[in-house]
């Protein structure tokens, strides 16, 4: 056998009985470490309703923790169809120091799917990016409709109605 053919081996056995790197739990770390360990830097709610006209009122807080090597980005992004009646649709906001807390307001027109708003921060390589929707899934009927429709005035249970929500069914309705 030669000389290198039961090195190898020799070698690879002694560097496993060697010391092994470890890597500290949370128990072991300083509690200043641990909190950073569960500190996102941006953190985004979304909360809406719809108007008594349809429209959409939605109402983003935006929350930066710590200091970012980049302003970050708010954007809206609209469904097809969908009109943003105010509000900025991409904004850079202010990155000042830790905890700050920003909120905007939107009001969006003819949306038929949920509106994402999107706050993002990138540098280089590295950054954080944070998204939220409202409604949220599965609030949206399938005609894509959220808001009252005008029907012919009724009375229901002796009271007058004269909007109602579309509804769209697949069964034929009986006779």
């Amino acid at each position: 056998m030669r000389f290198g053919g039961w090195l190898v081996p020799v070698l690879l056995f002694a560097a496993c009985l060697g010391p092994r790197p470890t890597v500290p739990d949370r128990e072991s770390l300083p509690a200043s470490r641990v909190s950073l360990l569960g500190q996102a830097p941006l953190a985004l709610s979304l909360d809406g309703h719809v108007r008594d006209d349809g429209t959409w009122e939605l109402t983003a807080e935006v929350t930066v923790s710590g200091t970012l090597a980049e302003p970050p980005i708010l954007r809206v992004e609209l469904p097809d169809g969908a009109r943003l009646l105010d509000g900025r649709p991409a904004e850079s906001l202010p990155a000042s120091g830790t905890d700050a807390t920003r909120v905007r307001r939107f009001v969006v027109a003819d949306a038929r799917a949920p509106v994402q708003v999107v706050v993002s921060a990138v540098a280089g390589g590295y950054g954080a990016s944070v998204a939220a929707s409202w409604p949220p899934v599965g609030v949206v009927d399938r005609a894509g409709t959220s808001g009252f429709a005008p029907i012919k005035p009724t009375r229901v249970g002796g009271m007058p109605v004269d909007r109602a929500v579309p509804v769209e069914s697949d069964v034929a309705p009986s006779r």
